[in-house]
């Protein structure tokens, strides 16, 4: 597989486990492990799983990230560094796919029996799940440890575990997945069944157990897209094509992994922790969560936007530093980080405001900062290529070949583009600093909406004008767009003149006329005119 794809791949992997580490703190914040234990013990097994998770990938992500960067060597002095979290791995990863299992089943247990005690039961859930997590780790982990950590951990063209040396006995780890993932699809499936069936009955009354209810349908089609689905076309293509998916895709388990715990996370804070002002029947929390989602993706892109710009202007740095080599150094992976860092920062916006550890003005204060700090930085290497481009630098040995001039062009180019783009993006940050700072003093209801609505009007239309103001930064559409202006504002006049749309009368081109070097005028009509070319360069030799 591709090297910077599976780079990209392991990057990503770190935007979900900090995710999920902010919700996680806020979870714990309001209700402690000891608090969830009490009111479903299967929950919190499920919770500590996701801890215990989140640390191994962390860790496997940056060692792997860390190997394709050549930090660590793919020899066997690196095998066991690499290994022994895999392993782990392999066993933790059963005990959260044991504990989602086990809360289907308690599940069941209060729709099957919603007036018995549920403390015994959440004991004999409790052993059981212990028990089977105990057997299938001695059945998945054992067959994988290596007699000797001697051997290349990832052979040529590998950069996923999944492809790797480190699992010998993959089929066994493989095998004891699948069926765990098939029978949490068999227990959430007979969950899915009876929640439907005793639906509109009214003995189970709790909030916080309809919550639940809620919690685990969601949490089932999160397994079934995240693991169970990629676990079965593993298998087919191992077993029956006889192709590791890993060698072409990466560590795909490693990213879906994370997007399941982070997402688990997510529906659980969202359903159960996030106080609302009024909570009828709990069906109708399910608008509201799918609200939440769309205005976190929506807030997020426009924020990622914005700092788009300002790792746009962080690359253009970087091209006018190495401008003598920019052109000749590797630089793949360099879009690929920037745009991890330009997500993850607003991500991290958004979360944090979500959270209400910042106010509500703040992130876009952090974008107003952002873009005049962008806009200034943009100007001055402006002014310091065109300087260059002028002959300022020429007494540097790197500034006169062509490498390096043909940078300097492309990037005073590249501000006819960013220079526009930039200042609206940062007149529209700053209009909307000033919005939040005016309705903080406005107290009428209505002028606030109508102010509110206003914004949003100018993001949407700004985000549909700031498109065709790049396209126009770009030298042939820029030209053709003056030339179909000036084309039409001709016709304008000429049709204010005469009162009608008259095709305007044609220009004939100029008659040239091809001489020879003597002044003599040259017949081309029946004679070719590269022929006259190589002619009269032959008189000038003679």
């Amino acid at each position: 597989m591709l090297h910077t794809v599976a780079l990209v791949q392991y990057i990503f992997t770190l935007v979900p486990i900090s995710i999920t580490v902010i919700y996680l703190c806020r979870i714990f914040y309001n209700k402690p492990l000891t608090t969830l234990w009490k009111e479903s013990s299967p929950v919190a097994m499920l919770f500590v799983a996701i801890i215990l998770m989140l640390g191994i990938d962390a860790v496997m992500g940056i060692e792997w990230i860390l190997l394709l960067f050549n930090v660590i060597s793919n020899d066997s002095e690196s095998s066991a560094l690499l290994g022994i979290p895999v392993l782990l791995r392999v066993g933790i990863q059963l005990l959260f796919a044991i504990s989602n299992s086990a809360i289907y089943a308690q599940r069941i247990y209060i729709l099957i029996y919603p007036l018995k005690p549920i403390r015994r039961a959440n004991k004999v859930i409790f052993w059981l799940e212990m028990t089977i997590t105990v057997i299938a780790a001695a059945f998945a982990v054992i067959p994988n440890i290596p007699s000797s950590w001697n051997f290349t951990p990832a052979p040529e063209g590998c950069y996923s575990p999944n492809c790797s040396n480190l699992l010998p006995g993959r089929r066994y780890s493989a095998s004891t997945t699948l069926v765990l993932s098939t029978c949490t699809v068999l227990l959430g499936g007979s969950f899915q069944y009876l929640y439907y069936r005793y639906r509109t009955s009214k003995r189970s009354t709790k909030p916080e157990t309809l919550k639940l209810h809620r919690f685990a349908r969601y949490s089932f089609y999160i397994r079934l897209v995240f693991e169970t689905i990629p676990y079965i076309i593993d298998t087919f293509f191992t077993n029956v094509v006889g192709v590791k998916i890993g060698t072409y895709i990466g560590p795909y388990g490693l990213v879906a992994t994370c997007l399941d715990y982070c997402a688990s996370t997510f529906v659980y804070y969202t359903l159960v922790i996030k106080k609302r002002a009024q909570v009828g029947n709990v069906n109708s929390l399910a608008v509201p969560f799918w609200v939440d989602v769309l205005l976190i993706i929506r807030h997020t892109l426009i924020y990622g936007n914005g700092i788009g710009i300002f790792v746009a202007f962080v690359e253009r740095s970087i091209a006018s530093y190495y401008a003598h080599n920019y052109e000749l150094t590797r630089r793949k992976e360099l879009p690929f980080v920037l745009l991890f860092f330009q997500h993850i920062f607003a991500a991290m916006l958004i979360t944090l405001y979500g959270f209400h550890i910042i106010s509500t003005i703040g992130p876009s204060l952090i974008m107003a900062g952002l873009n005049v700090i962008t806009v200034l930085g943009i100007l001055y290497l402006r002014f310091v290529n065109y300087a260059r481009y002028k002959g300022d630098s020429r007494s540097s040995s790197s500034a006169s070949t062509l490498s390096h001039r043909y940078q300097i062009v492309e990037n005073i180019r590249s501000y006819r583009v960013l220079i526009p783009v930039t200042v609206i993006v940062m007149a529209g940050s700053i209009f909307g600093v000033l919005m939040y700072v005016s309705m903080y003093y406005v107290e009428n209801r209505f002028f606030r909406s109508v102010m509110a609505e206003g914004f949003s009007m100018m993001i949407s239309s700004g985000t549909m004008t700031v498109p065709l103001i790049a396209a126009c930064g770009y030298r042939k559409v820029g030209t053709r767009l003056k030339k179909a202006l000036k084309i039409s504002s001709i016709k304008r006049m000429y049709w204010k003149r005469t009162g009608t749309t008259h095709a305007l009368p044609s220009v004939e081109a100029p008659n040239l006329r091809i001489q020879n070097i003597r002044g003599q005028e040259l017949v081309v009509e029946t004679q070719h005119i590269t022929t006259v070319y190589f002619s009269q360069l032959q008189q000038q030799w003679q």
